[in-house]
């Protein structure tokens, strides 16, 4: 059993962890022209699909932060999908 404050708590917690990486990732790549070098795409073609480091890391970071608070939790991630996914 959860209390629901622990798990805002901890949801709240995962979610800074993650918008850190993100910043801190946006703050380290390479742009050239205007443009993040690195990006790929889940469709190609689809500027909407873009994945990148920064999603990675940020999903990474929720994933650990939830993961030390409820070990035996499953997770279904967005990007884990990434490779799975075809044009429709």
């Amino acid at each position: 059993r959860v209390l629901l404050v622990e798990l805002l708590s901890t949801c709240i917690d995962a979610v800074k962890r993650g918008g850190a990486e993100i910043r801190r990732v946006q703050n380290i790549l390479e742009r050239e022209d205007g443009k993040v070098r690195g990006v790929e795409y889940k469709i190609k073609g689809d500027v909407r699909s873009a994945l990148t480091a920064a999603d990675l890391a940020a999903q990474a970071a929720i994933e650990e932060s939830l993961k030390a608070a409820w070990p035996c939790l499953t997770l279904v991630c967005e990007e884990d999908l990434a490779g799975d996914i075809t044009e429709a």
